[in-house]
């Protein structure tokens, strides 16, 4: 059994759904800090897409992982960005665990 855990500070701004996915791509921004990777405009970022996030979320279907992610923009805890010519999505955290 995989175990979530999220900020609560987080889960009140934009629900649960959207705690644990923001941990997840603070995890992953973490790790592009810690690699000396993805740094762009003062920010670490992580490649993604909604359905990856839907991949290790699996309590959780699409519409609400996508839900989850506008909600985090919307607050101001994730941004959205694209580099290196790719049509992949790029997020970065920028709430209380943003790097």
């Amino acid at each position: 059994m995989a175990l979530q855990s999220f900020d609560q500070n987080v889960a009140v701004k934009a629900g649960v759904t959207a705690a644990v996915v923001y941990e997840k791509i603070a995890a992953r921004c973490e790790r592009s800090a810690a690699n000396g990777e993805h740094f762009h405009d003062g920010l670490y970022w992580t490649q993604g897409d909604p359905s990856l996030f839907a991949s290790l979320l699996t309590f959780s279907s699409q519409t609400e992982i996508d839900e989850a992610l506008d909600k985090l923009i919307r607050a101001g805890l994730v941004k959205t960005g694209s580099y290196g010519g790719r049509s992949i999505e790029w997020y970065a955290a920028v709430g209380p665990k943003g790097i």
